[in-house]
């Protein structure tokens, strides 16, 4: 069982003036299939921002934003925790303090930037009006999820393979 926010407010999109706050969820279309979360392990000392399943009783996290960045539980400004965007696409995590702990930069600026979650569980960061610049499923953790690929993608220079998230 993982610990959340009791009272998370549904999102479907983080937008430029538009975070997430730590007690609210992104899911993935209609259905809530899979929701993004702040969340805490039971007995761990950190906060992650992570995609888990929606429709179970018991959470399974199936991957995590800042697995090397959490964000310290003692801290007392962590309630206040964000998932923001800036308005060139920047997708940051911060501490309450403002403090960035989590960041990603898209290789040109957006125009009209969002970030949200697809119907499989992939975090995707694109430009309104044109194509994907960034997505989760290129940084795997320990679950393969259905149009998650493996192995290496020539034209991103990445080199996808599973990884746990917490040692």
């Amino acid at each position: 069982l993982l610990l959340a926010s009791t009272a998370c407010h549904a999102r479907d999109a983080v937008t430029p003036g538009r975070p997430l706050a730590a007690n609210q969820m992104l899911l993935s279309g209609p259905n809530g299939k899979f929701v993004l979360v702040f969340f805490t392990p039971p007995g761990a000392n950190n906060t992650y921002v992570g995609v888990w399943y929606g429709k179970v009783s018991v959470r399974m996290v199936v991957w995590v934003t800042n697995r090397e960045h959490p964000i310290p539980s003692g801290d007392a400004d962590n309630h206040a925790a964000t998932l923001s965007m800036s308005a060139t696409g920047t997708l940051t995590i911060a501490k309450g303090n403002s403090a960035f702990v989590w960041s990603v930069k898209p290789a040109t600026a957006l125009a009209s930037p969002t970030a949200w979650k697809l119907d499989n569980g992939n975090l995707v960061l694109a430009d309104v009006g044109g194509g994907m610049a960034w997505e989760g499923f290129d940084y795997p953790t320990d679950t393969l999820l259905p149009d998650m690929k493996l192995g290496i993608n020539f034209v991103k220079g990445r080199n996808r393979t599973l990884t746990a998230w917490k040692s």
